[in-house]
């Protein structure tokens, strides 16, 4: 039971930290893209 909800707490952290990672590449892109245009 305790083991469960320790794997469940570790996999939901990982999906919200590759989540920030991700965005932070997609923000990157976007922002080369911006000055590329200008």
């Amino acid at each position: 039971m305790w083991t469960g909800k320790f794997l469940f707490r570790i996999r939901s952290l990982n999906r919200s930290d590759l989540f920030n990672l991700s965005w932070k590449k997609i923000h990157k892109i976007f922002f080369i893209i911006k000055i590329e245009c200008i």
